[in-house]
């Protein structure tokens, strides 16, 4: 087992520094990790479920070395510019390693000290056969030096870039490592769980020596925040004028000689389209998790704070549909028939989102139609990692049609923040 283990770590040594390449590229962060974690304890759990063999040991005084690479993962700063966020999601066909890495980290120019946290996440699967590896780490009290370039990428751009080291007022916090191994026989299905849990405090020391190059990355910064790179991604462009024949898609589902239900509003959102798929189960995932429903949910949850604006139900329609059919079909007892009370909305919104796991980038396109006019809003090429803080930008768009079509007067603003004073 302790072979397989050293085998499994020195192939993410050779997969990390594969992908360990330096970049010119903005709103990035590069970097490794080289000696980050040194355990000196390991606790092994062997378990054979359906079997009668459990039992739990404690290996001591072994060291492991963990290198980690922060290779070009995208990033965003917060509206203050001292915080940024940013993941990536990438993988090796070679060893069949699925890499998932969130960074977070905070920049004081004014002490030139900044801190990081990483979580990182390794999958390898292969057949019966599954390994899992989880670190948590944080370092604090980094030293920061800051450099300002003009740079000729993809034309002239200016920028700054924030490199930092470890010293001798850093210290490193270890949150978790953590694997977890599984597989399969004819016996049952094996689980063993190692946490590497302490740190070596001599070879730690040894990481907050300038001198010795256990940590070092740098932040490339244009100088936009999330809110900047926000609305840069969103474009608004009107598709179609007046359509007297136009029909929201709820027209199917009503019963006949349903009248337009004045100032209200549907809110649709289809299944999300998976390109560049890293494997079947990632992208199962992301599916079952409907990103595009949760992000439904919170516009639909918004505009129900419009006075006056009727938000129908649509969300759940075709399940609303399938018990409305089986209802009408005299299947069912008479008391557990469901009436058909839907609504015809005036104004519909359908959202669509395409999901680029290979560039862990995400693009989305809300149509908002009526027999007055459509317009399509779009947000092209953002991280993964910022998907639901499109939101309220999408939601003040929404919010001023509205307002044009229904002839109201809401701010978009305050309804979006939160605020619960709606006068303008």
């Amino acid at each position: 087992m302790k072979t397989k283990l050293l085998f499994i770590l020195f192939s993410f040594f050779v997969f990390s520094i594969t992908y360990g390449q330096e970049s010119i590229d903005f709103n990035r962060i590069n970097g490794e990790i080289k000696a980050p974690i040194i355990v000196v304890e390991t606790i092994n759990n062997d378990d054979f479920k359906y079997n009668q063999f459990d039992k739990t040991d404690t290996y001591a005084d072994k060291s492991y070395q963990v290198h980690t690479s922060l290779h070009n993962i995208p990033i965003m700063f917060s509206r203050g510019g001292k915080s940024y966020t940013g993941s990536l999601i990438t993988k090796t066909d070679f060893y069949d390693i699925i890499s998932n890495i969130h960074v977070a980290g905070y920049i004081d120019t004014e002490s030139k000290l900044g801190e990081i946290i990483v979580k990182e996440t390794i999958t390898q699967k292969k057949d019966d056969h599954e390994v899992n590896f989880q670190t948590i780490y944080e370092y604090t009290g980094l030293r920061m030096g800051v450099t300002n370039y003009n740079i000729k990428y993809n034309g002239n751009k200016k920028g700054s870039v924030f490199t930092f080291l470890v010293g001798k007022s850093t210290q490193l916090t270890v949150k978790k490592y953590f694997n977890w191994e599984q597989s399969k026989s004819s016996r049952g299905i094996n689980t063993h769980t190692f946490e590497l849990t302490k740190l070596d405090e001599e070879k730690l020391e040894e990481c907050r020596r300038s001198s010795f190059p256990c940590f070092n990355f740098s932040v490339y910064w244009d100088g936009k925040t999330e809110d900047d790179l926000l609305k840069e991604s969103m474009t608004v462009t009107q598709v179609r004028g007046e359509d007297p024949n136009w029909e929201p898609p709820s027209v199917s589902y009503l019963r006949e000689g349903v009248e337009t239900e004045p100032n209200s509003i549907g809110v649709y959102f289809n299944k999300a389209k998976i390109t560049n798929s890293l494997n079947n189960e990632l992208t199962k995932l992301l599916k079952d998790n409907d990103l595009g429903k949760g992000l439904a949910a919170l516009i639909i949850a918004d505009l129900s704070k419009v006075p006056g604006l009727k938000v129908l139900e649509r969300q759940k329609i075709d399940k609303i549909r399938d018990e409305i059919e089986l209802s009408e079909s005299g299947l069912v007892k008479e008391n557990s028939k469901v009436e058909n009370k839907l609504m015809k909305e005036e104004i519909e919104v359908k959202l669509d989102l395409e999901i680029d796991q290979e560039k862990n980038q995400f693009t989305t396109k809300f149509n908002v139609a009526s027999k007055n006019k459509e317009i399509l809003i779009t947000t092209n090429y953002l991280p993964l990692s910022e998907f639901f803080k499109i939101q309220k930008e999408v939601t003040k768009e929404i919010i001023k049609e509205v307002n044009k079509q229904f002839n109201m007067n809401v701010n978009p603003e305050i309804i979006t923040t939160g605020n619960n004073r709606l006068d303008n």
